[in-house]
């Protein structure tokens, strides 16, 4: 969930720690677009939140809640919810972008 102040997600950590329910509190006070959906961002990999939020969520265990996270958007509190391995994608479905970076490298090259 995305706070205003370091204080308030002190303060929401607190509360968590107490036994409150993660999502009726990002419904409650996150300034974030997921808070209407109980601060859920959904399913995502590595690369695709910016760092700091990324490493605290990786340091997270299963139903784990981190500390305060600032990152350029605010401040988070995170909880980790469940994890999941990514299957390695096959040949035939990479095939088309791997065809087109090197028919991009050999453009370049020949530039």
């Amino acid at each position: 969930m995305k706070l205003p102040t370091f204080l308030e997600a002190e303060a929401l950590i607190s509360e968590l720690e107490a036994g409150a329910d993660f999502a009726a509190l990002a419904q409650e006070h996150s300034t974030g677009p997921s808070g209407p959906n109980g601060g859920n961002l959904g399913w995502f990999g590595a690369g695709m939140m910016v760092p700091p939020f990324e490493e605290a969520v990786m340091a997270l265990e299963v139903g784990g809640v981190s500390g305060p996270v600032e990152t350029q958007f605010g401040w988070h509190v995170v909880t980790l919810n469940d994890t999941r391995e990514s299957p390695v994608p096959t040949l035939e479905e990479v095939r088309p972008e791997l065809e087109a970076a090197i028919r991009d490298q050999a453009v370049q090259d020949r530039i």
